[in-house]
């Protein structure tokens, strides 16, 4: 039971992560003058964005190499992203190669060895290669191979979808779970 719910904690955690991002870029205009289908309006490198609630304390932060928005194919490219999520005394890191933010389809893809980390007592760490998050839906997919590591063990599948509004995970393609007891 424990372990479900750690697992569903860090997949609610992918989810507002993506919800976050999405709403920092709804504020993009275009740049007047400029052939949209060729040149990014924004580029940004060394980013460095943080969201903070009304007593000044960090909700959020997106750290980027190089983030690259195009408002005519809303579409926001992110190199190395690591997004960070502070809330409730508990800490989320999420890293990727890469990430891409479509937000005609209000969509968060993370590819290039995706790691989203929970430290503390109830640790957990979630491995993959990619990670697609939609939002309207509220969905995550994670087509390949997925690992989570948490303090009960490990557990690995071929695959993972996950409905967030209703705390549902499901997982596929030869689940495997091992558990280690404490000694």
């Amino acid at each position: 039971m424990r372990q479900s719910f750690i697992s569903i904690a860090a997949i609610l955690l992918v989810g507002v992560l993506a919800l976050m991002v999405l709403n920092e870029l709804d504020h993009v205009g275009v740049r007047p003058g400029v052939d949209a289908a060729s040149a990014p309006d924004i580029v940004l490198k060394g980013a460095n964005l943080s969201t903070f609630d009304e007593q000044g304390k960090i909700q959020y932060r997106v750290l980027a190499e190089r983030i690259e928005h195009s408002e005519f194919t809303s579409r926001t490219l992110l190199d190395a992203p690591q997004l960070e999520l502070h809330g409730g005394g508990q800490y989320w890191q999420v890293n990727a190669g890469h990430g891409e933010v479509d937000q005609k389809n209000r969509t968060l893809l993370l590819y290039d060895a995706v790691e989203a980390r929970l430290d503390g007592p109830s640790a957990v760490l979630l491995n993959t290669d990619r990670l697609l998050y939609h939002v309207r839906e509220q969905r995550l997919e994670l087509p390949g191979a997925v690992e989570i590591r948490h303090p009960g063990g490990q557990t690995r599948a071929g695959k993972l979808d996950a409905d967030v509004a209703a705390g549902r995970l499901n997982m596929g393609q030869g689940v495997e779970t091992r558990y280690v007891t404490d000694l």
